[in-house]
Formats: structure tokens, C-alpha cells, sequence
């Protein structure tokens, strides 16, 4: 039981280095241990299992207003509810093997080898562990990775890159909507508790278009994935902007209802798996964790930006600031149309190969 709101804070901030520590692992050693034509999936159930999170959340906050509507600081049972997720991945987490390419990369091949026969098909293996040895011989002799690797154009472009679809992600509004459902709904003219309840549409309509991004990714490149995806969030903001000058009506609630969920089909079923994806294999294996980190900041920076200023935009322009929304995604529309690289179908070796390649290389491939 915190004691008072300072107190509470710095927990929260302890809770956001935890979660975001995990945001930027977890991908990456599902990548690192899953093999390249499952990679896509095994990848993107890590997005799924955050909105099917995200969608129970939101049902048992549901059930709890409902239940205790009378009741004073039930908000302290929600927290309570969210700290047994993490007592099961800790205890689950004790029964799973090491990344083989980590343990190789720091002077453990057979060990890592001893991992990968529990992960592969014998036919599998002998090609993976050929590239990955190959892999680790380019890096032995450099230095583990830090910002002095920004000096290095091919890397510093990954980095930006990486940064640039992280920003886009969190720009797209999809925590505009996961965080601030329920008083975008109340301003649409629902009641608090309806608007909470019907929270729960946002929750399963994210986890329904996981689940098609799930399939989408083993089927489509990344770009035109990531593209589809932000010009249907485009088109989504201008008409959720353009609904809320409607006259205040039940059916004008309801509008803005099914354009939250069609905005968020948009964003987890393309932008949300892609940029997960992105994350787990785009950056080398030496920089890897380096890299990641400091896109997935950049992401989470862009999510404390949204999450800040919002509340205050909401109630300054209304409605009116989805239209705001859809001008920023027209220019992270043209950002990634310029500059995101195509990764499906490729082996983590092979796109550090090609990533490593001459000094335009990197150009052509990420063009």
C-alpha cells in the first residue's frame, strides 16, 4: 500500500525501467533463438501476449468499477492485479535456455551449440551454426559495442532508422487510445463506467489484429506492411477528426467507437508487429543490444511525449486533435517510405552481412 503520491512515483519509475529493459530484450532473444523461417510469428507473439494483457486489463478494470463502483481507491487493486504477470514470467524464465548467439559471442561455442541442438532440426543446425561462427569471427577482435560506434555511417543509420520507426510507432496514437479510451469516449458523450466498459472493444479488436499482423508478417515484406499501416492510421485520425464536429448523439459515441478500434487494427496488425520485428533483426549481432536500446528509448521517450501532452491537447482542441495526429503520420509516412530497409525472408547473418557490406551498400538495401 503506498502511503502517499511521491512514493508511488518512484516505484512507477522503477516499473518503467523494468518494462522497458524487457521491451528491448525480449524481441531480441526470440530472434537470437528462434529459426529464421519462424522468426516472424515467435517474434510477433510477444506483441500478442502485450495486448492480450493490455485487453485482460482492461476486463478486469471493467469487472472491479462495476463491482466496487461504491468503494474508495480500487485503483490499488488494479496495480495489485498487474504484479502476478510478472511472477509467472520470472518463474517461467528459470526454465528457459540462454541466446545460443550470445553465449557463442562470448567464448562459449559449445555450449552454444549444446542449445541449439535442443532448438533446431538436425538439418538445420550445421548451416546456423556455419553462419554464426562465421558471424562472431568478423567481431572478434572489435570492441564491444558503445555511442563511438555512431561514428560509424552504416551503423548510425541503423541506429537513426531504428529511432525514426520507434517514433512512428508511438506517433501513430495508438497509446493516445490504449491509455485515454475512456475519456476520449466520456467526451464523445458516454457515461465514465460505459466508457470504461466498452474499453474492452479496443483491448479485443488489438489482440484480433495481432493476430492477422501475425499472419500478414510471415507472408509480406516489412515496408509495405509498415506503409498499409500508417495510411490506414492516417485516414482514421481525419475521420475520427471530422466525427467529433458532428453534433453530440449516441450514434456519433458509437462513430468514434468503431474508428478507435479501426485505428487500432491499423497499428498492432502492421506498424506495432513490424516495429517489434524491426527491433529483433535488423542490428548486427556486436551491436545489437546497444542498438536496440536506444531505438526502443526513442520509442518509449515518443510514448512519454504522447502520453504527457494528449490530456492537455484533448482538452484544448478536442476532437479537432486527431487531425494533429494525421498530419504527424503524413510525415512519418514519408520518413519511412525513404528510409526502412527490407528484412523478411533473411537470416540475422545474412542481414549483417549485407548491413557490413561496401561503403554504399548499406544505401541501396535500406533505400
Amino acid at each position: 500500500r503506498s502511503p502517499n503520491v511521491p512514493i508511488m512515483v518512484v516505484f512507477r519509475v522503477v516499473l518503467g525501467l523494468a518494462v522497458g529493459g524487457a521491451s528491448t530484450v525480449v524481441p531480441i532473444f526470440i530472434a537470437e533463438v528462434a529459426p529464421p523461417s519462424h522468426r516472424d510469428r515467435l517474434v510477433s507473439r510477444n506483441e500478442l501476449m502485450i495486448v492480450t494483457g493490455q485487453l485482460l486489463a482492461y476486463v478486469f478494470n471493467a469487472i472491479i468499477v462495476t463491482v466496487l463502483s461504491e468503494a474508495t481507491g480500487v485503483w490499488r487493486l488494479m496495480l495489485l492485479i498487474c504484479a502476478l504477470p510478472p511472477v509467472l514470467l520470472f518463474v517461467g524464465m528459470l526454465f528457459v535456455p540462454e541466446s545460443p548467439r550470445w553465449v557463442a559471442a562470448h567464448g562459449n561455442p559449445k555450449h552454444a551449440w549444446a542449445i541449439l541442438r535442443r532448438l533446431r532440426h538436425r538439418s538445420e543446425l550445421h548451416r546456423e551454426v556455419a553462419a554464426i561462427t562465421a558471424s562472431i569471427e568478423v567481431i572478434r577482435d572489435e570492441p564491444p559495442a558503445s555511442w563511438r560506434d555512431l561514428a560509424t555511417p552504416w551503423i548510425r543509420r541503423l541506429i537513426l532508422i531504428g529511432m525514426a520507426a520507434g517514433a512512428a510507432q508511438q506517433l501513430s496514437g495508438v497509446n493516445s487510445v490504449m491509455y485515454f479510451a475512456p475519456t476520449i469516449l466520456q467526451r464523445s458523450g458516454l457515461g465514465a463506467q460505459a466508457a470504461i466498459v466498452s474499453t474492452i472493444g479496443n483491448g479485443a479488436i488489438a489482440v484480433a489484429a495481432t493476430l492477422v499482423g501475425m499472419r500478414f508478417a510471415s507472408r509480406f515484406g516489412r515496408r509495405p506492411m509498415m506503409l498499409t499501416g500508417l495510411g490506414g492510421v492516417i485516414c482514421a485520425h481525419a475521420l475520427l477528426g471530422l466525427v467529433f464536429l458532428l453534433p453530440s448523439s449516441f450514434g456519433r459515441s458509437m462513430a468514434i467507437l468503431g474508428l478507435m478500434m479501426v485505428l487500432l487494427f491499423f497499428i498492432q496488425a502492421m506498424i506495432s508487429v513490424v516495429y517489434w520485428l524491426l527491433m529483433s533483426e535488423m542490428f548486427p549481432l556486436r551491436i545489437r543490444g546497444f542498438a536496440a536500446g536506444v531505438s526502443v528509448a526513442a520509442s518509449w521517450i515518443a510514448n512519454g511525449v504522447v502520453a504527457l501532452l494528449f490530456p492537455m491537447m484533448l482538452h484544448a482542441l478536442g476532437g479537432t486533435s486527431f487531425f494533429v495526429f494525421a498530419v504527424i503520420n503524413v510525415v512519418s509516412f514519408v520518413v519511412i517510405f525513404l528510409v526502412l530497409p527490407e528484412t523478411h525472408g533473411k537470416s540475422l547473418e545474412q542481414l549483417e552481412t549485407e548491413f557490413r557490406g561496401a561503403s554504399r551498400a548499406p544505401e541501396s538495401t535500406l533505400g
